[in-house]
């Protein structure tokens, strides 16, 4: 589902970049994709990071175990969750 919403965004030009986590290795068709930087961590992340938004792309059940290692990350203030979603600060 995350390579899915990956590729709507950049079909229509969401944004200038993307960095996206993926311990498993990016996948084949998003591989080379312009605008995309590939990581398996979020430890590999730049520390200076601070995005604009942060999508989860992970099942529910997941949630909890996932989110705790991007605790260090300052998202910009106009950062949203989506509908239903837990906000954790």
């Amino acid at each position: 589902m995350g390579s899915a919403m990956l590729r709507g965004w950049l079909a229509r030009g969401a944004a200038e970049r993307f960095l996206a986590v993926e311990p498993a290795g990016a996948p084949a068709a998003l591989a080379e994709a312009a605008g995309v930087t590939w990581h398996h961590a979020a430890s590999d992340l730049p520390a200076e990071l601070s995005p604009d938004a942060v999508v989860f792309a992970v099942k529910p059940q997941l949630i909890d175990a996932v989110v705790p290692a991007y605790s260090a990350l300052r998202c910009s203030p106009r950062s949203a969750t989506a509908p239903g979603s837990r906000t954790r600060r």
